[in-house]
């Protein structure tokens, strides 16, 4: 019995930790905005009111995915012509306000994220979840190249019922492709929830490291 008590001990310590409004998640106010091509304060003002946008002020439509490690999955969207502006976060958990630390326990039911501001014009939502299946093993569950965890699987998370019909398009055309190595495609689709920005210190990581987007 010990052990188990020990471990139900450790698990409420971590629950504990896990309480919105923790002074660790107090950093919106410290988010870049567009000025410098993120979407992340914007995202903040928007999980804050408890909003799931499908525009932005400006008019333009908003996506929001999931392809593993969030600081590549932003680089891999920056480059993509029509992605106007990228926030890195976290979406589809329990857990209000969560910060990086406490979504990579495992234990919010978070997925690492990433919120993009497109150019519809340009490029089409499901033009857009291609280039997110592109990146991923899409037959692999709860893992992307060597990171394991429910926190980083993959998914598509449409706003409207237009987004998600293209979603759904799109997971088709991979496992027709899937299916010539009798593979079942296990790429998540759900509607959007609320998108938690991460911390300043990872929106733009790789950019702000010196890699271009």
């Amino acid at each position: 019995e010990l052990p188990l008590l020990v471990l139900a001990a450790l698990i409420g310590s971590e629950l504990v930790k896990m309480r919105p409004g923790t002074p660790e998640a107090d950093y919106y106010d410290e988010l870049d905005g567009l000025d410098v091509g993120s979407l992340a304060a914007q995202a903040g003002e928007w999980a804050q009111a408890g909003v799931v946008p499908t525009a932005s002020p400006e008019g333009y439509a908003i996506g929001t995915f999931a392809g593993g490690c969030l600081w590549g999955t932003e680089l891999h969207f920056q480059r993509v012509n029509g992605v106007l502006a990228t926030a890195v976060g976290f979406t589809q958990g329990r857990v209000d306000r969560p910060t990086y630390k406490q979504v990579s326990s495992g234990l919010t039911g978070h997925a690492e994220a990433l919120m993009v501001m497109y150019d519809p014009s340009v490029i089409s939502y499901g033009e857009l979840c291609d280039v997110l299946i592109s990146t991923v093993d899409s037959t692999r569950l709860n893992c992307v190249g060597n990171d394991f965890g429910t926190q980083y699987r993959h998914g598509l998370f449409p706003c409207t019922d237009a987004q998600e019909a293209e979603a759904l398009e799109a997971i088709g055309r991979e496992q027709t492709r899937q299916a010539q190595f009798k593979a079942k495609v296990v790429t998540e689709v759900r509607r959007a929830s609320i998108f938690w920005p991460a911390e300043r210190v990872h929106q733009r990581k790789l950019q702000r490291g010196g890699q271009s987007a």
